[in-house]
């Protein structure tokens, strides 16, 4: 899954930063929206 440009809860656009997992390393596991606190896994 690429980073989107928008969030899909609140619509604000540029507001996703990558949230990590450590264990092992740090790990790229989704985004977070700094408006709303929507979670997006990069599953999705």
């Amino acid at each position: 899954m690429s980073r989107p440009e928008q969030c899909p809860e609140c619509g604000a656009r540029d507001s996703l930063t990558t949230r990590y997992a450590t264990g092992g390393g740090w790990r790229p596991i989704g985004y977070r929206c700094e408006k709303c606190g929507a979670r997006l896994d990069k599953r999705s």
